[in-house]
């Protein structure tokens, strides 16, 4: 119903700048509300016996029903973390989105728990991999335009700022997208 709603706009901003992440299937289920296409997100790896093997490819699939397939800019930050930051990567596979803001924080991948006697302790054993081959652990997926969402100096006003600065832009048609 709320893609249904919006399909008269020209252009939506996604605002995951302030996510703490949650389940990568949530994020799987908004993303394919943005395409007609299926599409390779990432390649999930495990590590086993001191390497990685290929585990499983995840697509961004079409949802039924209505979709938006106009210009679509997903706002970040790096407060956006695990599920926050494999949802930047599934909607990065989409043409029509931008990632604006800031690089996330870059702890997206699944962690394994292991108990040490009395102590219990978690690994990465697992990476995600862009089709381009880029695996953002550590560096956070990265914005195709950079933007300063939160200002230290301006703590209570830079998150509406940037919000308004990235809608003038949009408005102005000063943001170019792949394929338009």
């Amino acid at each position: 119903q709320i893609i249904k709603a919006l399909q008269d706009k020209e252009a939506l901003i996604v605002d995951i700048s302030f996510n703490f992440g949650g389940y990568d299937a949530a994020g799987l289920t908004i993303a394919s509300y943005f395409t007609d296409t299926s599409r390779l997100a990432y390649q999930i790896q495990v590590f086993q016996q001191g390497q990685f093997y290929d585990e499983s490819p995840l697509y961004v699939r079409p949802a039924k029903g209505a979709r938006f397939t106009k210009p679509v800019y997903l706002l970040m930050t790096d407060i956006s973390r695990s599920a926050a930051e494999t949802f930047a990567m599934q909607m990065k596979a989409i043409p029509q989105v931008k990632l604006v803001g800031m690089p996330t924080l870059g702890i997206l991948s699944d962690m394994l728990g292991k108990s040490i006697g009395p102590f219990y302790t978690t690994s990465s054993n697992r990476r995600y991999v862009a089709p381009d081959g880029k695996v953002y652990e550590v560096s956070g997926v990265i914005p195709d335009i950079p933007l300063q969402v939160f200002a230290a100096n301006n703590a209570f006003n830079s998150h509406k700022n940037a919000v308004s600065q990235l809608a003038n832009m949009v408005e102005k048609n000063e943001v170019a997208l792949k394929g338009f």
